[in-house]
């Protein structure tokens, strides 16, 4: 189910319901001709999706959506970046709608070639071994079904980059930290003098609004890449909590919606798609608090982690020097209960959850020299 939210004319937030895996959908948006004339960016008509990933039924879902609305259908993708949940499904796109690409040049390789993934994030030391190599194609070929797309079908941009149209303006702003390309966007609405802040895959990512107002909370930021350095990502943070200030509303990949406007959003298509209207009189945690705070817990779940296996905190190298120890805190389920993963799945977590322990002990070193 393709759950759709109108946040003004031309103007709509894209969110899958249910997919095949955690790593199949993002959340992004439609913006219509209504905002953007037919000669921008491209030639071509029609309308243009930024950050949106969906399977096979949710791409025909927005195709339906446009036909009844009588809305052009998408001709242009505004990718983030190209992490496995915002590119699993992109070549789904250009074969329905015969769509071109955009995508931050330093990940665009990730979608052009198939062993682009390990080069641009760094990790082709996975590629030499062969359990741990079947498992990631096992998950991206046979679950997820990613294919590549055709080079004369992508374009790149360099991360900053800016879209303007004629009463819209779609900027782009680098937060590297997640990935090497990724980006944030800012939607300027010219005509009702409004700004969106799309903080894609920063780690906003509540799960639900509770009936009582409270907020549910998700994952938190992700970090489990060879290059990412968590200092870099809270500056990340506090980069789009300035950004934020600046605008009405706030969304992101795989979280609720956060507004402060008068106007209400209103939900055209389907359900759980959460809406936090902020208001001064009520006191809640931030968002960039919230992302803060996740990043925080993990680091006293390490710490907390390290007392059990009778390592001091000022010996945080003699983990990141040792298999042995390193296997120990693999053990405890620091990030995944592995016990609900796939077998054949494994593997690539463990990889990815011994970059997350690397990257968090990395910091708690770093804040101790």
């Amino acid at each position: 189910m393709l759950s759709i939210a109108k946040i003004t004319d031309g103007v709509f937030f894209l969110k899958q319901n249910k997919s095949i895996h955690p790593l199949s959908t993002s959340n992004g948006f439609l913006i219509t001709p209504s905002q953007i004339p037919s000669n921008s960016i491209t030639k071509e008509a029609g309308s243009v999706l930024i950050d949106v990933n969906l399977e096979e039924d949710g791409w025909l879902a927005i195709k339906k959506f446009c036909e009844e609305q009588r809305i052009p259908l998408p001709s242009r993708l505004i990718m983030t970046h190209c992490h496995l949940d915002h590119s699993s499904h992109v070549h789904l796109f250009v074969k329905l709608f015969d769509g071109v690409v955009y995508a931050p040049e330093p990940e665009v390789k990730v979608i052009l070639e198939h062993d682009g993934f390990f080069h641009v994030y760094q990790i082709t030391e996975m590629m030499e071994f062969p359990t741990l190599m079947d498992s990631y194609r096992h998950l991206k070929y046979e679950i997820l079904k990613f294919n590549i797309i055709s080079e004369e079908k992508v374009t790149t941009f360099k991360p900053g980059e800016v879209f303007d149209f004629k009463t819209i303006r779609i900027q782009t702003i680098p937060l590297t930290a997640h990935s090497p390309g990724h980006v944030g966007v800012k939607l300027i609405l010219q005509k009702e003098a409004s700004k969106i802040f799309h903080n894609s895959c920063l780690g906003l990512d509540h799960l639900k609004v509770n009936k009582d107002g409270t907020i549910k909370d998700g994952f938190g930021p992700w970090y489990g890449f060879k290059h990412t350095n968590i200092a870099d990502y809270i500056e990340d943070i506090n980069k789009s909590e300035v950004i934020f200030k600046d605008c009405q509303i706030l969304t992101s990949s795989h979280g609720i919606i956060f507004t402060n406007k008068k106007n209400p959003i209103e939900i055209v298509q389907g359900e759980r798609l959460f809406i936090k209207k902020l208001t001064p009189r009520e006191k809640i945690e931030s968002p960039s608090e919230y992302m803060k705070r996740k990043i925080h817990e993990k680091e006293q779940c390490i710490k907390n982690s390290l007392d059990k296996i009778g390592i001091n905190k000022n010996n945080v190298q003699a983990v990141l020097n040792s298999t042995e120890l390193m296997g120990k805190l693999l053990d405890m389920d620091l990030y995944f209960s592995k016990k609900r993963i796939p077998p054949r799945q494994l593997p690539a977590y463990k990889f990815w959850e011994r970059y997350l322990i690397i990257n968090q002990l990395k910091h708690i070193l770093a804040k101790l020299i």
